[in-house]
């Protein structure tokens, strides 16, 4: 029986320059790169550039748009290479037939994620990136142990609290707003580095499995959660190509 995927797969393709054709696909403009991600989702593909983030301040270092020009953005490691030009975004069916995305990223809820690896193989994991006493990179290690450690069992409660409060009204207003702010960017990364999830879509999704060429599986940030418009129960992944062609007959969407 083929897994059921609640939420279709992103491709996503990391460009060194921006195509001379394809003059009709869209630059994104938004929030945040997990906001780019949910609209590719509901089938609307886009280029995002250096102009494309409005707030997250996270977003332009993790993607390679700029070089580190402060410590907040020196620890954001690992990036892609600075002078990246964009990355593509689309559905799988939607992407030119002359592409192939470099790394698929796939949201759903963790038992699905880990059926997802325990196919694959779990030594296809990116466990060069798993922090022993951290989950801000990654969720592996808790899946394949199912932990229940304090991290684990704080996430949870958290995201879903965060989900309730974006649908008073002004609250994400407001925290677009607070997070133009590098200062206030960089005092909330020191928290959840230490606590929860960071950066869960753009470097956990995509660029830790585009640099390693294995798959990585992530707890949600608070941006996922506020901004991309992603259920605060699903986790986030990403899987290379390669990969996820030994996946993709067995899953539906």
């Amino acid at each position: 029986m083929a897994i059921h995927l609640p939420v279709p797969p992103v491709g996503a393709k990391v460009l060194d320059s921006l195509p001379e054709t394809m003059t009709d696909t869209p630059i994104f403009h938004g929030v945040s790169f997990c906001e780019a991600v949910d609209q590719a989702a509901h089938g609307r593909a886009h280029f995002v550039t250096a102009e494309s983030i409005h707030t997250c301040r996270w977003v332009p270092p993790v993607l390679g748009f700029v070089e580190p020009s402060s410590k907040f953005e020196e620890d954001i490691a690992p990036t892609l290479p600075p002078g990246t030009a964009g990355v593509f975004l689309a559905l799988l069916a939607n992407f030119p037939e002359s592409w192939e995305p470099d790394v698929v990223i796939v949201k759903a809820a963790p038992e699905i994620l880990s059926r997802l690896a325990e196919m694959v193989g779990w030594d296809m994991a990116a466990w060069d990136y798993v922090e022993e006493d951290r989950i801000a990179k990654s969720a592996l290690k808790r899946l394949r142990e199912e932990d229940r450690s304090w991290r684990t069992k704080l996430i949870k409660p958290f995201n879903n609290a965060l989900a309730a409060m974006d649908k008073i009204p002004g609250f994400k207003k407001a925290t677009i707003l607070a997070f133009k702010s590098e200062a206030v960017s960089a005092a909330f990364e020191a928290f959840i580095s230490r606590a929860l999830a960071s950066m869960s879509v753009c470097r956990n999704s995509l660029v830790i499995p585009y640099l390693s060429g294995r798959f990585n599986i992530s707890y949600l940030c608070s941006g996922g959660v506020t901004w991309g418009g992603n259920y605060p129960f699903h986790l986030t992944s990403g899987w290379p190509w390669k990969l996820w062609q030994r996946l993709a007959s067995d899953v539906d969407w």
